[in-house]
């Protein structure tokens, strides 16, 4: 066999290596992408439910509370204020 063609063979099989290579990890780069979106989507499902929990227990406790709104509400403006400010 002449050189050049055992050399042609070392190319094509490197070429064949490489490309066996790429395609792994552009398939291991896909599921993890994949993984990533639907912890994502979880993050965000909870994040909801629990900012609804929140604003929930917030409106119950101003109902009965009506002085600690109030108080909470200037907080918020206060806290606004000083950060403009910075």
């Amino acid at each position: 066999m002449p050189a050049s063609s055992n050399a042609r063979n070392g190319v094509d099989g490197l070429g064949e290596a490489i490309a066996a290579a790429l395609s792994s990890w552009a398939d291991r780069f896909r599921q993890g992408a994949s993984s990533v979106s639907d912890q994502s989507a979880i993050f965000g499902k909870d994040a909801a439910r629990y900012g609804a929990e929140a604003l929930g227990r917030i409106s119950s406790e101003t109902e009965q509370r009506p002085l600690i709104a109030v108080a909470l509400g200037v907080g918020v403006l206060i806290g606004m204020a000083m950060h403009r400010r910075g």
